[in-house]
């Protein structure tokens, strides 16, 4: 549904982007298409920022849950700024 509702601006009435994310990670905690979906939201080119995409890289940290991928969604959200800024990637 994230991606569904990026082509029509971001809500489905009541439920946004976010809603839907936390929707699947409550099914699945590391349900990693929920979060690259997110993150590809959350880029500026869909009407997000940078400074967006590194504080939803630093609620992933704080999940503590280092049995997943999820605090590691931070490392690839830093270099995916990098990437978007001409970094050397």
């Amino acid at each position: 549904m994230i991606k569904v509702l990026m082509g029509v601006g971001g809500s489905d009435g009541d439920l946004s982007l976010r809603d839907w994310f936390d929707r699947a990670v409550e099914a699945q905690m590391d349900y990693e298409p929920a979060y690259n979906s997110l993150l590809w939201a959350l880029t500026p080119r869909w009407g997000g920022s940078h400074g967006k995409m590194y504080q939803f890289g630093l609620e992933c940290l704080a999940t503590k849950r280092f049995d997943t991928c999820v605090p590691e969604k931070l490392i690839q959200i830093v270099l995916d700024i990098d990437s978007e800024l001409g970094g050397p990637g």
